[in-house]
């Protein structure tokens, strides 16, 4: 895995054993398809490099979770005897600097695995826009945002794209993206010269199932650990030993295949059943139908919490829009009585106005006649100092 911490080196953190892939059933032979082509692009630096073609290989597995995707790209490393290099892109403190760095460390004939890149790199909403060129629109408007990314580890769809098959990656690597869900892929992740080959995962086929059965119980294995737990139904070990033929297997492989509904389990989960009753094939037959009830109530169960989740949130969300609109028709009711008062206002205002209209003129009538009064006195009040002064003049000529 990447050391985020040390700039982007490796870091060994297990040692597995090699998986045979005969171990690994799946539908299609697909694991033979993939070692195939595994083995021969590893033979062909020569035929790349003179047609100008960067050396590397890509595959996508996608489809069904617990379908084999992980456990075939071990098989496969394993039946070619290279490493594994595991990258988590959401890994704390994992950038686009350190991911670049790291991929050019690997060695040719190096196998990278990027397991459920639909979760760390979501895919991009650009219309209209080369997909191409969309991851680098849509990095500029994550900068805008101050967003530097989609993860938690920092790693951007460009910066993904760049360390795939950038001018500074690494020859002779072979590169697998898994995901549930392919549909929630970039395009632009997902084209030859990224993603050269993709195949498809499913729910377990009844001809998967019957050979899982086969390869979980060999007739010699099957004898041998009944003699050691000298468990017969008969009491008799010899009969016992008989009845354990290749054909007796195989009538139970279908037996057992048949109560299994159709794209129901995923091969992961018949080995988990399986794995119960490794020793003892008639149980496994026993018992599958009252495990497949088990698992059809589990699902049920789950189904019917997201459902019951599902309208809480709808109820919630009616609540707030309720709220909401309480809240509006409150808002509206407070804007029509202000409105209303506003009204009052104005009509008190112009009847005000219209009022002391009217009653100008009276004012007017009123200001002339008291003017005239003044008027009148002032005259009044003339003449009298007229005729004081008169009679003062008549006395001083009396005199």
């Amino acid at each position: 895995m990447i050391d985020s911490k040390d700039g982007g080196k490796w870091t060994q953190v297990a040692l597995r054993s090699k998986r045979p892939i005969a171990s690994v059933i799946t539908s299609n032979n697909i694991a033979e398809d993939v070692a195939k082509d595994m083995r021969e692009f590893l033979d062909s630096e020569i035929w790349y490099t003179n047609r100008g073609i960067p050396w590397r290989r890509g595959y996508l597995l996608y489809g069904a979770a617990g379908a084999g995707k992980t456990s075939l790209i071990h098989a496969c490393a394993s039946a070619l005897d290279l490493e594994v290099y595991c990258i988590t892109l959401a890994t704390e403190g994992l950038t686009d600097a350190i991911l670049l760095k790291a991929m050019t460390l690997i060695p040719p004939g190096g196998v990278v695995v990027m397991e459920d890149v639909d979760v760390a790199i979501p895919k991009t909403s650009n219309e209209g826009l080369n997909r191409d060129d969309a991851p680098a629109k849509k990095e500029e408007e994550n900068r805008k945002k101050g967003d530097r990314g989609s993860s938690g580890g920092h790693i951007t769809l460009s910066g993904l794209l760049n360390a795939i098959d950038g001018i500074s990656g690494s020859d002779g690597r072979l590169l697998f993206m898994t995901t549930n869900k392919k549909e929630m892929l970039d395009e632009a992740l997902i084209r030859p010269g990224r993603a050269d080959l993709s195949f498809e995962f499913f729910k377990a086929t009844s001809d998967q199932i019957e050979r899982m059965f086969k390869a979980f119980f060999p007739v010699d294995e099957i004898i041998k650990a009944n003699s050691l737990r000298n468990d017969t139904d008969s009491g008799d070990e010899e009969d016992e030993k008989s009845i354990w033929t290749d054909e007796y297997i195989e009538e139970l492989a279908k037996l057992y295949s048949a109560k299994v509904p159709k794209d129901f389990l995923s091969t992961a989960a018949v080995q988990g059943h399986l794995m119960v009753h490794k020793n003892s094939p008639r149980t496994a037959v026993g018992t599958i139908g009252e495990y497949i009830e088990k698992k059809q109530a589990e699902i049920a169960k789950a189904e019917e919490e997201k459902a019951k989740k599902e309208a809480e949130e709808k109820g919630g969300e009616n609540k707030e829009d309720k709220e909401k609109a309480d809240e509006k028709k409150k808002g509206d009711g407070e804007d029509k009585q202000v409105k209303e008062e506003a009204i009052k206002l104005a009509a008190a205002a112009i009847i005000g106005l219209v009022t002391k209209a009217l009653e100008k003129p009276e004012e007017t009538e009123k200001s002339e006649e008291e003017a005239k009064i003044e008027v009148e006195k002032a005259d009044g009040k003339r003449v009298e100092e007229e005729r004081k002064a008169d009679d003062l003049a008549v006395e001083v000529e009396g005199c």
